[in-house]
């Protein structure tokens, strides 16, 4: 029993090499991917050039939301 055992934990043991070198494969795959992506694009612009260096223009959230929101949180009883 010991045996079979020791075979089936080789056996996972090379499986778990096998996948941990797909993934570093793919994440090599990517970083490649993205620096030839950063290279053939040029740099986007910054929202200050994009004002022309007005900071008095409302510049944009992420999300939609103006720049300081915080939403109202309202306290519920269940």
């Amino acid at each position: 029993m010991q045996e079979s055992m020791k075979a089936d934990i080789d056996q996972l043991k090379t499986q778990m090499g096998q996948m941990f070198e797909m993934m570093v494969a793919l994440k090599d795959a990517v970083i490649v991917r993205n620096e030839e992506a950063q290279s053939s694009h040029p740099p986007l612009l910054q929202h200050s050039n994009l004002n022309g260096g007005n900071r008095n223009t409302r510049e944009s959230h992420p999300y939609g939301m103006p720049l300081n929101y915080e939403p109202v949180y309202e306290e519920y009883e269940e």
